[in-house]
């Protein structure tokens, strides 16, 4: 069975703390996900805050046409820093997904390093090859423009002031 691996940092231009907050909890996934890839949570235990041991259910869309319950139970915690999530029920044979805020020299990044094997042997490996590794990278790469819409870059400083104004010489 093949194990598939997928690491990608992404700078956000906020503070880690603010990144932290808007990551960890896990209503915000919906936000994340491309539309009409799903991503509703539709259980969850009381929290605003991912915690260790709790359990969330969210409603995913593979294809169009095909909806899948996803439980996912945040194994490990280390607030303002990473949180694990383990799939305990779902379409995949295993997946692991670790998100950890990172700030190096100044700059503020999200990590994601995923970790997954796919069910059903030939099968499952053919359906990574031609669908499935090309989607979970659309995922994240919609991940990146909504953090970048959600905490914009800020303009350059290029010590020029411009104007509109037209003059004749």
């Amino acid at each position: 069975m093949a194990k598939y691996n997928i690491l990608r940092d992404v700078q956000v231009h906020t503070s880690h703390q603010q990144l932290w907050d808007f990551i960890s909890n896990p209503s915000n996934l919906e936000f994340l996900t491309p539309d009409g890839m799903g991503g509703k949570l539709v259980s969850k235990d009381p929290y605003d805050r991912v915690i260790e041991g709790m359990k969330a259910t969210y409603i995913m869309k593979p294809l169009s046409f095909i909806s899948v319950r996803w439980v996912a139970e945040f194994t490990e915690v280390k607030n303002n820093d990473y949180f694990v999530d383990e799939q305990i029920k779902g379409p995949f044979k295993k997946w692991r997904h670790k998100h950890t805020v990172i700030t190096y020299n100044g700059s503020v990044f999200l990590r994601d390093e995923l970790h997954y094997e796919m069910p059903f042997g030939f099968w499952g490996e053919l359906t990574n090859r031609v669908f499935l590794k090309k989607r979970l990278h659309q995922v994240f790469e919609h991940r990146e423009k909504i953090l970048n819409q959600l905490f914009p870059p800020p303009e350059p400083e290029i010590g020029l002031h411009i104007t509109s104004e037209m003059y004749d010489f």
